[in-house]
């Protein structure tokens, strides 16, 4: 056999093993309740597991994080540091006014 061979049978090795490993975990959620999956039920399953297993260009899931969230963080971060910079200056007013108080 030929490198390539040998390379192509592991590959379709692996693949088949992944979609036996698929089966046997739809099998067993199905089974988890002492019931099979109707046929519609199993459809319905692998269509929620092709969802979640979606990925962007960079492989981040898709479902679970939405692309634009990088920039919506940065944009909270920028809200935050506003948020923290107004109550420092309302901080030092406090306290220039208290100090006034003290005076007087």
């Amino acid at each position: 056999m030929t490198e390539y061979t040998i390379t192509a049978a592991l590959v379709a090795g692996v693949l088949a093993l992944s979609e036996a490993t698929k089966a046997l975990a739809g099998r067993l959620l199905a089974n988890r309740n002492g019931r099979v999956l109707s046929a519609r039920e199993h459809e319905m399953l692998q269509r929620l597991h092709d969802m979640h297993d979606r990925v962007d260009t960079d492989g981040t899931p898709l479902w679970y994080v939405p692309r634009s969230w990088s920039e919506t963080q940065a944009r909270i971060v920028d809200v935050c540091q506003q948020i923290d910079q107004s109550q420092r200056l309302i901080v030092e007013t406090l306290q220039r006014i208290e100090r006034r108080l003290e005076k007087e």
